[in-house]
C-alpha cells in the first residue's frame, strides 16, 4: 500500500511544520505545494525539514485549493502509489484521520472518500458557518446527485489512482468549489463514494474560505452543474425513468408560459410539486444503484 498526501499551502506558516512531520510518519510521499502564499510557507517548510518522502512545488501566482492539488496529482502521476488523499494544511483535520480515510479507502471497493464533520459534535464553530455548510451540503446533494456524501464542503479528500486516472481535471475548477465539482465529476462517470467520519477543530483565526462570501457563487455553480448532469446522465448516455419525469416536468412548464391560464395554477403547482419530488426520488434510487 502506498498511500500519497497533497497539502496546499496559503497562509498557513505557523501551523505547517508540525502537521509535515505527522504526515512524513504516516505516508510514502507528502507533498507540500506553496499557492502563492505571502507568508513564504514553501520556504519555511524547505529551510527546517528535509527528508526524502517530501517533495514541496511552488505556484508562482496563486491558482486556488483546485490548482494545487492539480499541481500535486501532476507531480504524482508518474509516481508508485494507490491512494492519493488531500489534507489541507491549517491543522484543522488531523495527519492520522487522513491516514485512516486513506486506509479504509485502499481495502474497500470503493474509488472517492471525503470526511464528514457532521457526526461528531464540533467545538468553536460560529453557529452561521456551521448551518451554511450544511445548507450547502443539503444543496448540493440535490444538484450533483450524490446523495451518500454529507459534507460537500470537507477540506479531506481520498481518491484511488484508477479513480485519478478518469477524471479530467482540467474540467475542474481550480477555486474553493474543487471538491464539488469533483464530485460532479464522479456523479456523471458514475464511481463509488464512501464517507468517513471526523473531527474539525476551529481556530480563532479567520479560514481563508468563508462560506458567506462564497455562497450566491456555490448557489449558481451548483445549479449550473445539475442541468449539466441532468443532461449527460439522463439524456445523452441512455434514457431513463427519470429523464421521462424530468422532461414531462419542463412540457408542463412550457404549457403553462405559453397559455397563461391563471385558472390553472393550482394544477401548475401540484403538478411541479409531484413531477419534482418523483424525479428527485428516482435520481436518488439511480444513484444508489449505480454506487
Amino acid at each position: 500500500m502506498k498511500l500519497a498526501v497533497i497539502i496546499p499551502c496559503y497562509r498557513v506558516k505557523f501551523k505547517i511544520l508540525k502537521l509535515i512531520h505527522e504526515c512524513i510518519n504516516l505516508f510514502d510521499y507528502v507533498i507540500v505545494v506553496d499557492d502563492c502564499c505571502p507568508q513564504k510557507s514553501g520556504k519555511y517548510v524547505l529551510e527546517n525539514i528535509k527528508n526524502k518522502k517530501l517533495k514541496i512545488i511552488f505556484n508562482y501566482e496563486n491558482l486556488g485549493v483546485g490548482g494545487a492539488i492539480k499541481k500535486g496529482i501532476k507531480y504524482l502521476e508518474n509516481k508508485n502509489f494507490d491512494i492519493i488523499t488531500k489534507l489541507d494544511g491549517d491543522g484543522q483535520i488531523k495527519s492520522i484521520d487522513a491516514y485512516k480515510i486513506s486506509e479504509i479507502l485502499y481495502y474497500s471497493n470503493y474509488e472517492y472518500a471525503n470526511g464528514n464533520r457532521f457526526i461528531f459534535k464540533t467545538k468553536n464553530i460560529p453557529l452561521s458557518r456551521w448551518y451554511l455548510n450544511k445548507l450547502i451540503t443539503v444543496y448540493g446533494k440535490i444538484c450533483l446527485g450524490k446523495y451518500e456524501i454529507n459534507d460537500y464542503l470537507n477540506g479531506l479528500i481520498s481518491l484511488k489512482k484508477k479513480c485519478i486516472e478518469k477524471i479530467d481535471f482540467s474540467k475542474v475548477r481550480n477555486d474553493f468549489f474543487f471538491e464539488s465539482d469533483l464530485i460532479y465529476q464522479l456523479r456523471i462517470k458514475n464511481l463509488k463514494v464512501m464517507t468517513h467520519p471526523i473531527k474539525i477543530k476551529y481556530f480563532k483565526e479567520k479560514s481563508n474560505f468563508k462560506p458567506s462570501k462564497e455562497f450566491l457563487k456555490f448557489l449558481m455553480l451548483y445549479a449550473r452543474r445539475f442541468f449539466q448532469r441532468v443532461l449527460k446522465n439522463y439524456f445523452l448516455k441512455s434514457f431513463y425513468f427519470p429523464s421521462l419525469v424530468f422532461m414531462s416536468t419542463v412540457l408542463l412548464n412550457l404549457y403553462y408560459l405559453l397559455t397563461h391560464v391563471e385558472k390553472n395554477i393550482s394544477f401548475f403547482l401540484v403538478g411541479n410539486f409531484f413531477l419534482i419530488t418523483i424525479f428527485f426520488i428516482s435520481d436518488y434510487f439511480n444513484n444508489k444503484n449505480e454506487n
